[in-house]
């Protein structure tokens, strides 16, 4: 069925499918801005909004876009330690954006994205910050970590990787009574 109907594509059509699966392949979700498979399935969805080929871009650039966050987090979920930076978080909660973009408010993930998207907005504030790096100087960044975390687990309250590091950020401020048991 799906050959018949890229079969029925005219030759933009198909280059544009073409891309789109190279850049998919190729991790150029959004990035660079000039050939990116955001950028290919904008234009197809804009020439062939009827196609059915559209909600499977849709499908798989949205799953795509979400890689980066769970190869950040899944570590974390079975109490391994996630080898990555504040970089890397920065590049997954702008891809998370990119997600809740293309999917819209009304989506049932939207609220699950947008916490993920304020926990890695956080962790790329204070990722990997311990007592030993921690100085007096960083406490207003920590602070704005805090209200980025608050606000996601108020979106997705029992996300443990969220209470976790809100746990060791409400430490770095002297809210101990803050920190919920079992973090």
């Amino acid at each position: 069925m799906w050959r018949l109907i890229f079969d029925s594509l005219d030759i933009a059509g198909k280059k544009l499918y073409a891309s789109f699966n190279k850049n998919i392949a190729g991790r150029k979700l959004i990035w660079p801005k000039d050939t990116n498979a955001l950028k290919d399935y904008r234009a197809f969805e804009n020439k062939y909004p009827e196609n059915p080929l559209t909600l499977t871009m849709r499908r798989n650039l949205a799953a795509n876009l979400n890689v980066r966050f769970n190869k950040i987090v899944g570590p974390l979920l079975k109490g391994e330690t996630s080898y990555s930076n504040r970089e890397e978080c920065y590049y997954a909660a702008v891809e998370l954006d990119s997600c809740m973009q293309l999917l819209g408010e009304q989506h049932y993930m939207y609220p699950n994205l947008k916490a993920r998207k304020l926990f890695m907005n956080a962790m790329s504030l204070t990722w990997a910050l311990n007592e030993n790096t921690y100085n007096i100087s960083m406490r207003p960044t920590v602070l704005k970590s805090i209200q980025l975390l608050e606000e996601s687990a108020d979106l997705e309250p029992n996300a443990a990787y969220t209470l976790s590091a809100l746990g060791i950020l409400y430490s770095f401020v002297y809210e101990y009574e803050k920190i919920q048991p079992g973090f």
